[in-house]
């Protein structure tokens, strides 16, 4: 008997692939045998397969629908009505488009599970699978081919257990746990609070709640934050945490929303990268973008020149207001040892209004009835890169200068003695190095790259200047870089990331009950809390030197 127990594990180890595709095809099988045969008479089914055909239909993807009202005995998250209607779309309105992804869903369950159960052996891992595929009851009745929300959600609850599991192996896991979870949450709601309460017991027990670092506690009340305030102040909750959360990707035109909003903010959070890593505070960023603006205005109104030469001109000359107003608190730290912080934040100001002066008295058109400028000519338009949105050229500039300054910061000599100005200006000065130089060429090369995103910005957005006050992309740009962890690369995504919060929160506002007040305090907690992390992190960092101090002074007593 042992001898065959060990011929078996020996060929199901031998052969496991092969047994795996094996049962991978006889899960394919069962779940989709037949799957439009069965008459559609439960009322979960029919009234998923009616919401999501008035989605299709009314291109309203947030808010199920019945009879073209909202339907209040069906109130669930879209998420499950649009796998519905993607079942529509891709298999056509019948039983089998209304079952499509449950049990495709189902599959996924089978297979992740399998996968997951590998880690402990092979054997293990095959018998999960046939457990799976030998229970009657999902197959037949209410889980792997109903058209509803079930399939879907054990899905996500199988793979938030499975991350949870992973926790401890590497933290980082726990993020993918909360995706599924915020996924699951979109698809039955309340539901969802399962996977909350197992995974809060899993951690407490397991004593890794104790062991996560302070970024994920900040995600966590961040995310917990933004619930709790729309539940408190909102009569309709489930629509506007749905509208914010997925209101951004509903179309194709939201979603060239978050790349737009995230455009002007690459620019100025490369600005704040370098200036930072050059160990100083300058906020001339805000500055530098404004009269980039105006620079862009005088040559896209003053200059006639062929289509492609004159927005190229028009960035370059407003990457040059840029270097030239960055000048001013560089020179007077480098002259006079002045504060560049408190320099910089001023002369922002006096930046701004000098540019709607400019625009007042010089550029102004007169019949309008608001401070606007005169019409830019049309060659001086930066083209669409993708129709049906407004992404422009300015945008894959952005890119391109990420990648550039990352270079330039990491595989360049002057970026090398740039970083270790940053880092320490005094090992810095007694190396040999010219500190002063080297903050000076950063001022710059950072206020030349905030002008061109200031050009790039009003040029592909704009065909005339009508900003009354700065739109403090400079500000917001420091967030930008702190959640980049000043690493350039990572700079588009982090832009992209402020990008979908602004689109989300304008959607709320828009789509629900939550006033703009309201949506503008949850901005501002979801950046406090992004900003808190890189606050953490230097105090914790100073922590350790004053031990590492307080370590040497105690050796050095003894």
């Amino acid at each position: 008997m042992k001898k065959i127990n060990r011929t078996l594990l020996q060929i199901t180890e031998k052969y496991y692939w092969l047994w795996f595709a094996l049962l991978c095809a006889v899960t394919t099988f069962l779940c989709f045998r037949c799957l439009g045969v069965k008459a559609i008479a439960s009322w979960d089914e029919a009234r998923h397969g009616i919401s999501a055909y008035e989605m299709l239909k009314n291109k309203q993807f947030l808010v199920n629908t019945y009879l073209g009202k909202p339907d209040y005995w069906n109130v669930k998250p879209p998420l499950s009505f649009l796998s519905v209607a993607a079942g529509f779309v891709l298999c056509g309105y019948n039983a089998v488009g209304l079952r499509f992804f449950s049990a495709l869903f189902y599959l996924l369950t089978v297979i992740f599970t399998g996968l997951f159960a590998r880690k402990y052996s092979r054997l293990a891992s095959l018998l999960t699978m046939v457990f799976l595929c030998a229970n009657y009851f999902p197959f037949k009745a209410h889980l792997a081919r109903a058209g509803d929300a079930d399939s879907l959600y054990l899905l996500l609850f199988t793979l938030s257990m499975l991350c949870m599991l992973k926790v401890r192996d590497n933290g980082r896991w726990l993020y993918a746990c909360g995706l599924f979870f915020s996924l699951a949450f979109l698809t039955k709601s309340f539901h969802a609070g399962m996977i909350a309460a197992v995974g809060g017991l899993f951690l407490l027990l397991t004593k890794e709640l104790f062991h996560q670092k302070p970024k994920r506690w900040i995600i966590f009340i961040a995310c917990a934050l933004v619930s709790l305030i729309v539940l408190l102040v909102s009569d309709d909750p489930m629509t506007a945490i749905t509208s914010f959360f997925i209101g951004p990707f509903t179309s194709l035109r939201r979603i060239g929303n978050i790349i737009e909003a995230a455009a002007p903010l690459m620019f100025t959070a490369l600005a704040v990268i370098i200036i930072f890593g050059s160990g100083q505070f300058s906020m001339i960023a805000e500055g530098s973008f404004f009269i980039g603006t105006s620079g862009a205005m005088i040559i896209a109104i003053a200059c006639k020149l062929p289509g492609g030469v004159h927005p190229a001109v028009a960035i370059l000359f407003a990457g040059f207001c840029g270097a030239l107003v960055s000048l001013v608190p560089a020179v007077l730290k480098m002259k006079w040892n002045v504060s560049e912080l408190v320099t910089s934040i001023m002369f922002n100001y006096v930046v701004q209004f000098f540019a709607i002066y400019l625009v007042s008295y010089h550029f102004r058109e007169v019949s309008s009835s608001s401070l606007a400028s005169l019409k830019f000519e049309e060659t001086a338009g930066l083209p669409v890169v993708i129709p049906g949105t407004r992404i422009h050229a300015g945008i894959v500039l952005g890119i391109v200068l990420c990648i550039l300054v990352w270079f330039f910061l990491y595989r360049t000599s002057f970026g090398t003695r740039l970083r270790i100005t940053g880092e320490n200006p005094l090992f810095a000065k007694y190396s040999g190095l010219k500190v002063t130089s080297l903050m000076l060429v950063a001022q710059i090369i950072a206020g030349a790259i905030a002008g061109m995103g200031g050009g790039a910005e009003i040029l592909g957005m704009y065909n005339r200047f009508k900003w009354t006050t700065s739109p403090g992309y400079g500000w917001t740009g420091i967030v930008v870089a702190l959640l980049a962890r000043s690493n350039p690369l990572l700079v588009p995504l982090a832009a992209a990331f402020i990008g979908y919060l602004n689109v989300g929160a304008d959607i709320m506002a828009r789509s629900s009950d939550v006033g703009r007040e309201v949506v503008d305090i949850i901005q501002g907690v979801m950046m406090f809390l992004i900003a808190a992390d890189a606050l953490l992190r230097g105090w914790r960092q100073s922590l350790i030197v004053k031990a590492a101090k307080a370590e040497e002074m105690e050796a050095a007593q003894k």
